[in-house]
């Protein structure tokens, strides 16, 4: 997770759950083979990713959101 990229008023929570899970969340998600695989073609422009809530973060809308990246 770069800083560089980090929206102002990120939520910490979430901030601190993408810290972990790009670190040590492999077996959920496997960005970091994604990453390379993808980097292996040069690209000319990266772009950051970002997750959106409206209103606060509630365990149903992380649970949903696992659900459609077939994550959990």
């Amino acid at each position: 997770m770069d800083p560089s990229v980090e929206v102002p008023g990120a939520n910490r929570r979430m901030v601190k759950l993408g810290g972990f899970l790009s670190t040590r969340g492999h077996k959920i998600y496997p960005a970091a083979t994604q990453a390379s695989f993808k980097l292996k073609w040069l690209p000319q422009v990266t772009r950051p990713e970002y997750i959106a809530f409206a209103g606060k973060v509630r365990l149903g809308g992380m649970y949903a959101l696992g659900k459609l990246t077939r994550t959990v």
